[in-house]
């Protein structure tokens, strides 16, 4: 971390995330960006990707490919003291990150173009500034909101609502076997 105090600010909410069901029994998990890399994520770097409200998580999960694939809805609660904020108007002029870098086409970027993209490197910088997260608008549902948490030495505290523990507890749960 750079000697400058801790970037971003206090945040306190509820979230969804749509699991991919074979994945439901690691609801915490951010090896699925970290696989694959992610908008804020860089290939090899676990974060965890949640929405504001149920249909940007629907739209976000559903995002590629036009059959709906098979999708388990999961509330979370986040508390965390270091989350910056990307979705007000500019974005993050100080930063020098411009909506239109926020809102680019990254898998294009760097599967087509071969080019990393922008917001890795603003990924980057926040977390050596210290932050935990960052509140984005959704690039698939306009309105949506969303947020990165990102598995850093003092990660945000999150916590997944499943009172009656509905979630699998292993990968062993969704066998092909017969039903019971």
């Amino acid at each position: 971390m750079t000697g400058r105090p801790p970037i971003g600010t206090p945040l306190t909410g509820t979230f969804i995330r749509v699991l991919t069901p074979r994945w439901a029994h690691r609801p915490l998990s951010g090896a699925g960006a970290a696989l694959t890399g992610g908008r804020f994520n860089r290939i090899g770097q676990e974060a965890l990707y949640l929405s504001a409200d149920i249909e940007t998580a629907w739209a976000e999960y559903q995002q590629i490919g036009s059959i709906p694939r098979p999708g388990l809805v999961a509330g979370y609660t986040v508390e965390a003291g270091r989350i910056v904020d990307a979705t007000r108007e500019p974005p993050l002029p100080d930063l020098g990150i411009t909506p239109a870098d926020l809102g680019c086409d990254w898998r294009y970027r760097l599967r087509i173009e071969k080019r990393e993209p922008p917001t890795w490197a603003l990924a980057d910088r926040l977390i050596e500034s210290g932050g935990q997260g960052l509140l984005f608008r959704s690039a698939v549902r306009p309105g949506g909101v969303n947020i990165v948490l990102w598995k850093v030495a003092s990660p945000a505290a999150v916590s997944v609502f499943d009172p009656h523990d509905d979630l699998p507890l292993d990968a062993g749960s969704w066998s092909r076997g017969a039903p019971p």
